[in-house]
């Protein structure tokens, strides 16, 4: 029997008369939803919403049970601005455990849903334990998403975990494995050190993977992949458990680090920049959670204790691609009423000229009273016309 409670989404809106004045606008969960479903990873695009419950048990029609199976929810945002569920995804080949729907991305028409637990290649043989595979869903022309495509790693291997973690922006995709233990050419074998697989879609409508990229520095038990995003040219890579600075020197245990690609005139994607913060720590975790959008990035350091006596309270750190290309530091940014244990940049994600950031244990109503244990927070930040990130509101997330 599960044992947790159905996490759910809160939709925000922004209203467009005052940029600065958030209002809640609609908690959203799954139509069938259970216990430990775990609904709660979630990715927009336009009037759609996709929403994944990697623990669900059961397939479409609820008929069939399958333990831990997973599914993923779509939502559209009607012409009231009502989100309303519209359809149920699970895989076609899904099985007890796989837990498809523990990442998930959307993108105009395409969404992307990783299965980190799948055994099977896209037949359904060559079997790796936890090997992980993706999955392409395309809306067609009546509104309903259809599994297009099946997707693997290149080379696969027991524990890879392909599909940890997904991201979607147009026609290119990012699937991470966390434990995969090979570099671009497949040689040079460490340990867990992660790797993550690009794909393009090409004129045939067929997802083909273009390329694998890994850290220039990479390491044992890295886990590079852990968090990943990609805005046009761009993608953003974090690896909470990276012990080395931008410099390669300077070890401190899980510090983290985060890693900037980009897509060149030829289509090829180049490391042009490893990001570590100046006041890094141990056990800091940064890279944990990180979004890019245009000439920002923001990196969430879920663990960071610094600038008060705040154990784990957390921070995020934002930085902006100057005119030569290089991303440079811009803004440190933490709530006011940071606690002890919070983990403020858990989650975060940014567009435009806002950044929101998660803090699941956050357990203190928006003046910092009530405490509720770990209800969870969102924070909600803009960026001025002087380029300044302020803090404009605080709203609950999970209830």
């Amino acid at each position: 029997m599960k044992k947790f409670l159905t996490l759910s989404i809160s939709i925000f809106l922004i209203l467009q008369i005052n940029a600065q004045n958030w209002t809640f606008k609609q908690k959203i969960v799954a139509s069938d939803r259970a216990k430990n479903d775990r609904f709660g990873f979630v990715s927009v695009s336009g009037d759609y919403a996709i929403v994944g419950a990697s623990y669900d048990d059961y397939s479409i029609s609820g008929g069939k049970l399958m333990h831990d199976a997973g599914a993923a929810y779509i939502f559209e945002k009607n012409s009231n601005g009502v989100w309303n569920q519209v359809q149920k995804l699970v895989a076609s080949d899904g099985k007890a455990g796989h837990l498809f729907g523990a990442s998930v991305s959307i993108s105009g028409n395409y969404a992307i849903v990783g299965s980190p637990n799948d055994d099977k290649d896209t037949v359904g043989a060559n079997c790796f334990s936890n090997a992980g595979s993706a999955y392409i869903f395309e809306r067609d022309s009546f509104g309903s998403w259809n599994q297009v495509q099946k997707i693997i790693a290149s080379e696969r291997d027991t524990d890879n975990w392909f599909g940890y973690f997904v991201s979607i922006d147009s026609n290119c995709a990012l699937v991470s494995a966390i434990g995969n233990c090979y570099d671009e050419n497949g040689l040079n074998n460490l340990i867990n050190t992660g790797a993550v697989f690009i794909f393009e879609r090409k004129l045939n409508a067929y997802w083909k993977q273009k390329q694998k990229i890994v850290a220039s520095d990479r390491s044992i038990y890295d886990l590079f992949g852990l968090s990943t995003r990609i805005n046009d040219s761009f993608a953003i890579i974090g690896v909470p458990h990276d012990d080395e600075n931008y410099l390669g020197i300077q070890t401190l245990t899980d510090a983290g680090s985060a890693y900037i690609f980009k897509k060149d005139s030829s289509g090829y994607w180049r490391q042009v920049q490893k990001i570590t913060p100046k006041d890094r720590t141990i056990y800091d975790k940064f890279g944990t959670s990180v979004s890019i959008y245009d000439d920002y990035a923001i990196i969430g350091a879920p663990y960071e204790s610094k600038d008060v006596t705040m154990m784990d309270a957390g921070a995020a750190y934002i930085y902006k691609k100057d005119s030569l290309g290089v991303w440079k530091h811009e803004q440190k940014i933490f709530p006011i009423n940071r606690e002890n244990d919070t983990h403020f940049g858990q989650s975060l994600s940014m567009k435009a000229n806002y950044a929101i950031v998660g803090t699941f244990d956050d357990y203190s109503d928006v003046n910092g009273l009530n405490h509720i244990y770990r209800t969870g927070s969102a924070y909600i930040f803009e960026r001025n016309g002087n380029g300044v990130w302020g803090l404009i509101e605080i709203n609950w997330l999970l209830k």
